[in-house]
């Protein structure tokens, strides 16, 4: 693993931690638990759609294990995993399918996330009360995947643009006009090209 892939993995795991913790200054008190807005998923959704899937879950685990330690405690480390292995894996699985856009992956993604979460705690309490919640859960889920949805694909748009401009400053730079060179970029960078399309495959593969 190169330094710059570390570091723009170290930089998105710290991101996500920022947001964890502004959840936990600003707690959800609706009366239903497990309802949160997720603003950690808006990493994890961002990097699904820009980075290679390993890298996707090795933010995921290391944020919710530093957040545990941090700001929770063994339970709500392991509540947090199950809700993220299973949606992330629900996203995956949708995202290949390309029938759905960001919004409804992330929608899919946060309504799985409440659900793995509300099977956990019903096998801890060991009380099948609980899953009157999942209805309540399931729109909590819906509207903050979409949320989430919206604000992840504004992000994506305004990186794509921002790295359109730092893309065609490199082909100036380098006085390569009529051939495409994304070596200059950082590792990222060059993903979320490749990802989002930006240029013609063929103009990215023959620079690549």
């Amino acid at each position: 693993m190169s330094t710059k892939k570390i570091a723009n993995i170290a930089m998105l795991v710290a991101l996500a931690i920022i947001f964890s913790y502004v959840e936990v200054l600003i707690p959800i008190n609706i009366g239903i638990p497990g309802v949160k807005l997720g603003l950690a998923n808006l990493v994890i959704v961002i990097a699904l759609y820009s980075l290679d899937i390993g890298d996707v879950w090795l933010i995921s685990l290391v944020r919710i294990v530093l957040v545990g330690f941090m700001f929770g405690s063994l339970m709500s480390i392991a509540y947090s995993l199950a809700g993220a292995i299973v949606s992330l894996i629900a996203m995956m699985i949708i995202k290949k399918t390309d029938f759905f856009g960001i919004m409804g992956v992330s929608i899919i993604g946060a309504v799985c996330h409440n659900m793995a979460q509300i099977a956990v705690a019903a096998f801890v309490v060991k009380n099948n009360g609980i899953y009157y919640y999942v209805p309540m859960l399931l729109i909590a889920g819906v509207i903050t995947g979409g949320i989430i949805g919206v604000v992840s694909h504004r992000v994506l748009n305004i990186l794509k643009k921002f790295f359109l401009l730092i893309f065609y400053y490199c082909i100036i730079s380098k006085n390569k006009i009529f051939h495409y060179n994304i070596s200059c970029l950082s590792y990222s960078t060059q993903k979320l090209i490749r990802c989002m399309k930006v240029f013609p495959a063929r103009s990215i593969n023959s620079a690549g």
